[in-house]
């Protein structure tokens, strides 16, 4: 016959049992979640580092464009042309 002792007994090692497992897989779900914060920032600070490079590039491309469209540059490459045609 099984005593109530020994059922209590059992009872705290199952309750024990089951707060390591808890404890383990908090621990496991906490690391696991620093790694993919760690992994997306560096994803994201990737993306914003392409991106600010293109923005660069067409600012870059956009002033070249103003300078070519200038009024002063399209008359210069006008007298340019009537001079070599003349």
């Amino acid at each position: 016959m099984v005593t109530t002792g020994y059922l209590q007994f059992r009872a705290e090692e199952v309750q024990k049992m089951s707060t390591e497992i808890i404890e383990k897989s908090n621990a496991e779900i906490q690391q696991r979640s620093k790694e993919m914060t760690a992994k997306a920032q560096l994803m994201v600070d990737q993306a914003k580092d392409t991106v600010e490079k293109k923005v660069a590039s067409a600012k870059e491309e956009v002033e070249k464009m103003r300078k070519l469209m200038s009024p002063s540059a399209v008359e210069a490459k006008a007298i340019t042309e009537n001079e070599s045609a003349a």
